[in-house]
């Protein structure tokens, strides 16, 4: 295999890497913000900034 296959494969991997990184920390982020959410409005039952879920 040349370098440049190799430099291209190396970094293939290592992009698909960050991608599943980042996908990864984006749920955990958004899985936060709901169970946050879900904790507010279950301490308070007459706010209307809670919508029905």
């Amino acid at each position: 295999m040349t370098h440049l296959g190799l430099e291209l494969l190396i970094l293939t991997v290592s992009l698909i890497y960050f991608g599943v990184f980042m996908t990864q920390n984006f749920y955990e982020q958004g899985k936060r913000a709901h169970l946050r959410k879900n904790i507010f409005c279950s301490k308070s039952l007459n706010n209307p900034y809670c919508l029905a879920k």
